[in-house]
């Protein structure tokens, strides 16, 4: 509720302050009675009686159809209240009433911004260069991002990727919305948050011959009556990071744990530490291949923007590190959310609503090379529209990619389904695909499980490429 809260209040400031600062301005009538209506709508704002403030600007406009301003002023109550429609309508008419007026640009940018959420492009370029003069020195590069974001939607959308998405068995999306979807390396267990009664959970579905099994809960270890969700998982499966909110000792009001798979169970799951958790906000995590490297999402001093990515690597003694935000290319001003880094190591997929995209949140993906990241690129269209895109899981082998896609469903509630696409060759071509080894450990005698170090040598240089163990209880292991 809190960013509600703050949502609604800084509204009211908007509507103190907005008679003041036009005050300056001379109004656009000069019809006494219209005026008079217009002045007294606005000591009504002042007041909060939102329905005497309505019936004000409707009687001032009643009296003069040119009178800009009381357009201006419904045109905010109608944004306020989601009615977008009746908000753009009356934007439109304090734009058009009169040449220019106090509030004409001013309105020219907001129904700009409407249209820019709506996927109407071409409508909201008019109106955002209609409104430049509005931009302040402190919102000249958002005003730049949203005019390059209708320019790259208008291109994209004459270029679209060919995607068919796929929604996985109602057996799999058997709650109210599931999302975060993740896999172990494999491609046989899919692990992913469901949503029922607003209570969030992590659940375990599997897939073999192309038939996938219901999904259960991960464990009673896990999941509680609070909310656990968000979860990445190692390729081999066998390290599992989580969040939760309330439901187990942390730091803040959301913290990351850990918890390691012994055979068939679970352990109790662990607080990552302070070297990753703060007193604020962390979620979203995303464990490398080796599960050795972390990166999560956190709004914790810092942080450029909103909400930031971090990252936090494993030391010599299996103890996290302090974290270390990402920074520049990457995080923006806005929100930067969702980091998934593929079993490749080297790319990292996330969503932003601060590089230029289709508005709002877009998905979009960068490579590490020699420990630099390269500028984000987007994903494109349809992968990305005009609705915020959160989250994306690409396989291993980079064929396949699963995510959260929201649609209206027969209660007229939207839903979140969890669809299946295959890349296209266009992306695929762009990050490397990687392959497994799979295999078990057992006495050649006795045929007992066994846990054991395995280590990995290119025979082509005879160097270590990497280091795995065995399950315990099982003997199986998972190298990427």
């Amino acid at each position: 509720m809190k960013p509600f809260f703050i949502k609604i209040i800084c509204s009211l400031i908007f509507y103190c302050l907005l008679p003041t600062a036009y005050a300056q301005n001379p109004l656009s009538s000069t019809n006494k009675k219209a005026v008079d209506a217009y002045e007294k709508g606005v000591q009504a704002l002042k007041d909060r009686n939102i329905e005497k403030a309505f019936s004000e600007f409707e009687e001032a406009i009643e009296r003069d159809k040119l009178f800009s301003e009381p357009y201006f002023q419904l045109g905010r109550l109608y944004e306020q209240n989601r009615q977008f429609g009746n908000a753009i309508l009356n934007y439109e008419k304090a734009v058009n009433a009169q040449e220019k007026t106090s509030v004409s640009e001013i309105a020219a940018q907001q129904v700009g911004q409407l249209y820019l959420k709506k996927g109407e492009y071409q409508k909201a370029l008019v109106f955002l260069k209609k409104g430049v003069g509005a931009v302040t020195a402190s919102n000249q590069k958002r005003y730049k991002t949203r005019i390059d974001n209708c320019k790259f939607a208008l291109e994209a959308i004459n270029k679209p990727l060919i995607i068919n998405p796929l929604e996985l068995p109602k057996l799999v999306n058997k709650f109210q919305s599931q999302y975060f979807p993740v896999m172990t390396a494999d491609r046989e267990t899919l692990i992913y948050t469901g949503n029922q009664d607003l209570d969030e959970n992590l659940y375990v579905a599997s897939i073999k011959d192309k038939i996938w099994t219901e999904p259960i809960s991960i464990s009673e270890k896990i999941n509680t009556k609070e909310n656990e969700g968000t979860a990445t998982i190692s390729a081999d499966g066998r390290t599992l990071v989580f969040t939760s909110c309330g439901g187990k000792k942390g730091f803040g009001s959301c913290d990351l744990f850990i918890s390691y798979k012994q055979g068939d169970n679970w352990t109790s799951p662990q607080n990552l530490g302070q070297g990753v958790n703060s007193p604020e906000w962390e979620s979203q995590p995303s464990l490398s291949a080796d599960g050795r490297t972390l990166y999560f999402v956190s709004d914790r001093k810092g942080s450029l923007g909103k909400r930031d990515i971090w990252v936090s690597k494993l030391d010599s003694t299996n103890m996290w590190k302090k974290a270390i935000n990402l920074g520049n290319p990457i995080n923006t001003i806005e929100d930067d959310l969702s980091p998934f880094i593929h079993a490749n190591g080297k790319t990292l997929f996330f969503a932003s609503e601060g590089h230029v995209g289709m508005g709002g949140l877009d998905l979009y993906f960068t490579e590490n090379q020699q420990d630099k990241w390269k500028n984000p690129e987007n994903l494109g269209y349809p992968l990305n529209t005009f609705e915020d895109q959160v989250a994306l899981f690409i396989t291993a082998d980079g064929k396949k990619a699963y995510y959260s896609l929201e649609r209206d469903q027969e209660d007229k509630y939207r839903r979140a389904k969890i669809v299946e696409i295959e890349v296209p060759e266009s992306l695929q071509a762009k990050f490397k695909a990687t392959s497994f080894l799979k295999g078990i450990v057992y006495d050649a005698t006795t045929k007992q499980k066994l846990q054991a170090d395995i280590e990995l040598i290119s025979l082509k240089n005879n160097e270590l490429v990497g280091k795995i163990n065995s399950d315990s209880q099982s003997g199986t292991y998972t190298f990427v």
